[in-house]
């Protein structure tokens, strides 16, 4: 199977302007062709409710609280909508981390976004997906990964230049910088 962006159609969630604009920016260079945006939850839940939305991106800084939003798309609505992936971009904060996991967020892509991390997480989402789950409380993907994603050279962990410490991995320490 081949990652293709430009056959996504991807809501961009986020209440403030700039930051949504800068996601389609984003999100169109990377060869996304369809990209809706929405400000409100009231106007996601619309247009997911009338258009088709392969996959749903959210800030974690969302009307106060985007954990809240996904649990409730997960707990609250049916079908389509229910098992919609969706991609959470996230402050390095461990308790925010785990309660956008539990609250059934896909795919989770550290502050500050960078397109290639932003790529890598979309081509996760498209190549591997998660069956749904809902095991009371849980209702969301799997949170096992079981096929090794085969990854090009490009794409390797060494080949992408990393700034400070993994905030999903606070085991791994910060890569040298050079002088």
């Amino acid at each position: 199977m081949i990652f293709e962006p430009g056959r996504l159609t991807i809501l961009v969630l986020d209440e403030e302007f700039a930051r949504r604009n800068a996601m389609r920016f984003m999100l169109e260079r990377m060869g996304v062709r369809t990209t809706r945006v929405a400000a409100s939850s009231g106007e996601a839940v619309e247009r997911l409710r009338s258009e088709h939305i392969d996959l749903m991106i959210i800030d974690d800084a969302f009307a106060g609280s985007a954990v809240d939003f996904v649990s409730t798309i997960r707990r609250r609505t049916r079908g389509r909508i229910q098992q919609m992936p969706i991609v959470m971009c996230i402050r390095a904060d461990e308790k925010l981390v785990r309660s956008a996991r539990d609250a059934g967020v896909n795919e989770m892509v550290a502050k500050p976004v960078t397109a290639e991390s932003m790529r890598l997480r979309l081509r996760e989402i498209v190549l591997r997906p998660r069956p749904f789950v809902r095991a009371n409380p849980y209702v969301g993907p799997c949170r096992r990964r079981r096929k090794e994603l085969k990854l090009l050279v490009s794409e390797r962990r060494g080949s992408i230049k990393a700034k400070g410490p993994d905030p999903f991995n606070p085991t791994l320490k910060s890569p040298p910088q050079k002088r």
